[in-house]
């Protein structure tokens, strides 16, 4: 699972990098402005969750989760913002757009792994229809959702290597696997495959969407194991 760091401060973007590399599973992205991290958005990355510095030259913090919200693939990605201000009109900016919370510098190591760890817990749930509301549209056991997980995990892993391969992940190979992720109400994963059809209706898909992608597999593997 990606998280995508965003600070223009070289010295708390490492610091924050550090704590996130001690949780599992976790793969840090990292971004020195907000128009930097707009480009890896728009290039196909769909972190898990930001961790977005408020106050940055050019695009701002809020400025770039202002424009995600404006955004129907990113609107739903969550976002921590962080700051050293205290200011109660950023403050009630950054939660009228849904800010899940707030860093405050300088960090404290226990207290900010704490609060990553709760905002991935919750996201995670979101990013999946309730299970039960799944196998009841479907008409199935729960053994059987977990075969279809477990399935689609190895689908999207088939068409990756095949396009390792150097067969071209196509219109109808993505679309596919979107069909399929809406089916068993994988809402993340569909997202991340939606955006990569978009974006391959004006161009090749860039290694950003790509790995984005291979990403999806262990994610719906490990929502597998939840009820297995």
């Amino acid at each position: 699972m990606k998280v995508l760091v965003i600070d223009d401060d070289l010295i708390s973007r490492m610091a924050l990098i550090d704590v996130l590399g001690n949780l599992t599973g976790i793969e840090v992205c990292e971004a020195e402005s907000g128009e930097h991290a707009w480009e890896l958005l728009s290039q196909g990355l769909h972190p898990v969750l930001c961790c977005c510095d408020v106050r940055m030259p050019g695009m701002s913090g809020i400025g770039l989760f202002r424009r995600m919200r404006a955004t129907p693939r990113f609107a739903q990605i969550p976002v921590l913002m962080v700051t050293s201000a205290s200011d109660r009109e950023t403050v009630t900016e950054a939660l009228k757009l849904g800010a899940r919370g707030f860093i405050v510098k300088p960090f404290h190591a226990a207290d900010v792994r704490a609060k990553i760890e709760a905002t991935l817990g919750s996201n995670l749930e979101s990013m999946f229809e309730d299970a039960q509301a799944t196998i009841k549209r479907l008409g199935i056991p729960m053994t059987r959702y977990v075969t279809y997980l477990d399935a689609l995990a190895g689908q999207i892993d088939g068409a990756l290597q095949k396009a390792q391969a150097g067969a071209a992940l196509d219109h109808r190979a993505l679309d596919a696997l979107h069909t399929g992720c809406l089916t068993l109400g994988a809402t993340h994963c569909s997202q991340v495959i939606h955006t990569a059809l978009k974006s391959l209706e004006r161009a090749p898909l860039t290694p950003v969407h790509i790995q984005s992608i291979t990403d999806l597999p262990a994610l719906l593997r490990q929502r597998a194991a939840k009820f297995r």
